[in-house]
């Protein structure tokens, strides 16, 4: 929401340099809280699955995120989370979620290798020969319509496993909102 206002703001003639810099910063913030909200919700579903203890080893090595053999980490990718952990949650022997069935997931991790990255991850590079190589331009270019898409994409995918996964692993819709025809959540939500 806030978001969305300091755009407006800052989308006026007359607004000033500190205007346009919190518009940046709040749309900025949004799209890390969105990544963090769907990464948070997948590492949930894995503890879920921990805690029950039906687990086999191979699968606790992904939902751990730790290989006991090796004594070492062995992290996923964000990808790798959404395609595994619902297969794992239902004992299905293929992943219930692809990209290619659906274009919100597909969006979601388009947008986290060419934004998340950007904002997590920056290359210490001053000067790049090809500007197509500037992974950070994203982190400059950030709109506020890409950053509703980026929630409201992030909300979906959670809904969507939620539903694959059923009600044994907790009812999302107790706390997850969608936006509304103006592009802003609920001021409940925040409460």
């Amino acid at each position: 929401n806030e978001t969305a206002k300091a755009t407006a703001v800052a989308e006026c003639p007359d607004s000033t340099t500190l205007q346009v810099k919190y518009a940046a910063f709040f749309a900025r913030a949004s799209s890390k809280a969105a990544f963090n909200l769907l990464e948070g919700y997948v590492n949930g579903l894995a503890t879920d699955m921990l805690l029950r203890g039906s687990a086999s080893l191979d699968e606790k090595v992904k939902l751990q995120e730790w290989d006991d053999r090796k004594n070492r980490p062995l992290f996923l990718s964000l990808r790798d989370k959404l395609l595994q952990y619902p297969k794992i949650a239902i004992g299905a022997a293929h992943p219930p979620l692809q990209e290619s069935s659906m274009p919100a997931m597909a969006r979601v991790l388009q947008r986290e290798t060419q934004l998340r990255h950007a904002l997590i991850y920056p290359r210490p590079q001053v000067y790049v020969a090809n500007l197509s190589e500037f992974r950070e331009a994203a982190f400059f270019e950030l709109q506020s319509d890409a950053v509703g898409q980026l929630c409201d994409d992030v909300i979906e995918v959670i809904t969507k496993i939620a539903q694959i996964t059923g009600p044994d692993f907790g009812d999302v819709f107790l706390w997850i909102a969608t936006r509304d025809a103006k592009g802003f959540f609920p001021e409940s939500v925040f409460y």
